[in-house]
């Protein structure tokens, strides 16, 4: 049976784990500190160190917690996609949506980004663990382009963590979306960027066909890749 000094010392870790996250949206990543947390928790500084081995051991748990990142890359990771330009798309919302929402979100990626000690680590590890489902499917997706299409995520999604971030200060480029319209029209612009870049791919593709089409015909590879711009590498590939 749990003992009532059991469940006192669990209710006092969640609650230090819960101050946190307070410090972090009220004071912001520079200002963390032993005693920003213990102001939140309305206990004393003392506590920390009853029962965690330090401050950095605390912050440590309360990374382990976060999984702002983790639930959309949970949910698609383990499937295989059928559609990925749809997926990209909502992938790319839910972001944003998280991002605009939680001020602890932004300031976590803050402290990835300037974090010297190491704390904010295995954000970025199990960022990368619970992304290797979807990235080993989408990596050749737009490969009749020649192109890595987790290269283009990875600018995508690194310029939605600035712009979002950037809010809380000024606009940037103009977009300031602190403004509804701004942040409908920014989703609305990447959906179009994606919506162009398959629309690219599939053009290679019936590109391709012409192709395979002149070379079936008897055309002479010289003029197939003059006529296509097709590199002679990629046609000696697929004729």
């Amino acid at each position: 049976m749990v003992t009532k000094r059991e469940v006192n010392a669990i209710k006092a870790k969640t609650d230090l784990l819960d101050s946190v996250g307070l410090a972090l949206k009220k004071h912001g990543f520079a200002k963390l500190s032993v005693s920003t947390v213990a102001a939140e928790a309305k206990m004393d500084k003392t506590a920390i160190y009853r029962y965690y081995n330090d401050f950095k051991d605390l912050l440590k748990a309360y990374i382990d917690q976060q999984e702002y990142w983790l639930k959309s890359l949970k949910k698609y990771g383990n499937t295989e996609i059928e559609d990925m330009n749809e997926l990209a798309k909502i992938f790319i919302r839910e972001q944003i949506e998280a991002l605009m929402s939680s001020e602890e979100f932004r300031e976590l990626i803050l402290w990835e980004l300037a974090d010297k000690d190491d704390v904010a680590t295995p954000i970025t590890v199990k960022r990368e663990i619970y992304s290797e489902g979807i990235l080993n499917q989408s990596r050749h997706i737009l490969e009749n382009c020649g192109i890595n299409f987790n290269f283009i995520l990875a600018i995508i999604l690194g310029g939605i963590y600035y712009v979002t971030i950037h809010k809380d200060k000024y606009p940037f480029c103009e977009v300031d979306l602190n403004q509804k319209k701004h942040k409908d029209e920014l989703i609305w612009t990447l959906d179009w960027l994606i919506d162009l870049l398959f629309e690219a791919n599939q053009q290679v593709s019936e590109v391709e066909k012409v192709a395979i089409r002149a070379s079936i015909e008897g055309i002479d590879l010289n003029t197939i890749e003059k006529i296509t711009n097709i590199e002679r590498e990629r046609l000696m590939e697929i004729l």
